[in-house]
């Protein structure tokens, strides 16, 4: 049996996977946390929901902590960041777990806890100094997370307010998103896929595709009695174009069925040109590290020996 070998490779495969399914623990009970907030059924379970998503960013940033002290060649900077953000986040989970049931200061100590972790975090990007765009995208991140914890400073609520909760867990949702997203295209040489997209025109295509997406919703809405709202006719439009069919909204007007049919094609084409787009991508990401394998050609025995033999 072949032994199994730590390698840079196996390391960070493991890593992906781990901080992956830490970060769907995030995902996944923050929106329960969040349903329980908007219906109001039951404080308890929302606090227990609450609880364990402070759990799995615990995780996360403990993740990311072994990751910068052993995978990184022993990153300090990066290895203290997350471990002081896993302790804060230790705190937060403790804290929401003793919080009684109609004592809301307790929620907005927490919810402040984490806007500075997300404020810290922002600030340590911005003084990496990895370009313009990145600095002001962080400064404008770290300046609406201060903004959120200063107001709920101000306006801490006295009595139930399942809104402020909600919010939080949004709030917390979307980070995990852009986790996620950061997480997926981590590999992606982005300068490589622009120019793949502009030599292939998939941003006209797909800017079409949005007009008319948007004009057909709206004639949708008007002539069509199961298209009540925009909304309606937008998720009609999803449908038709990714060829789902859910069959919960319908149209009956011949001109409505014949734009729907437009829709279809259309959302081919697009979909096909998005293949063409990641196909020409993994090619040329081969081609620039170089690991396309050159196929071996057999050696073929000089004519002149091949001569001599037979006459032998």
């Amino acid at each position: 049996m072949a032994k199994f070998k730590i390698t840079k490779e196996n390391s960070d495969t493991i890593y992906y996977i781990v901080y992956g399914l830490s970060i769907l623990g995030v995902v996944i009970f923050s929106l329960l946390s969040m349903h329980e907030a908007i219906i109001s059924t039951s404080p308890l379970t929302s606090k227990i929901y609450l609880f364990l998503v402070f759990v799995f960013l615990l995780i996360s940033k403990g993740l990311l902590a072994l990751k910068a002290y052993f995978v990184d060649n022993k990153n300090k900077i990066a290895t203290i960041k997350n471990i002081s953000f896993a302790v804060v986040y230790l705190a937060i989970a403790i804290l929401v777990l003793t919080i009684y049931q109609t004592d809301y200061v307790f929620y907005s100590i927490a919810a402040v806890l984490y806007f500075a972790t997300i404020v810290a975090n922002r600030v340590c990007l911005i003084l990496e100094r990895k370009g313009a765009f990145r600095i002001v995208y962080n400064v404008l991140l770290a300046g609406l997370a201060s903004f959120l914890a200063i107001t709920i400073i101000l306006t801490v609520p006295t009595e139930a307010n399942y809104a402020f909760l909600t919010l939080l867990v949004l709030i917390i949702l979307l980070v995990s998103f852009a986790d996620v997203l950061s997480l997926a295209f981590s590999k992606i040489q982005l300068r490589g896929l622009l120019r793949i997209i502009r030599k292939t025109y998939v941003f006209e295509i797909i800017y079409g595709l949005f007009l008319l997406i948007v004009s057909f919703s709206f004639f949708f809405m008007i002539t069509e009695e199961s298209v009540k709202t925009i909304s309606d006719g937008l998720w009609y439009s999803f449908a038709i174009v990714t060829t789902i069919g859910l069959g919960d909204i319908t149209v009956t007007d011949p001109i409505s069925r014949i734009l729907s049919v437009i829709l279809g094609i259309y959302g081919i084409i697009v979909v096909a040109s998005i293949t063409s787009v990641i196909v020409n991508y993994y090619n040329e990401t081969k081609n620039e590290d170089g690991k396309l394998e050159k196929p071996k050609v057999e050696e073929q025995p000089d004519s002149k020996d091949n001569q001599d033999s037979d006459n032998k």
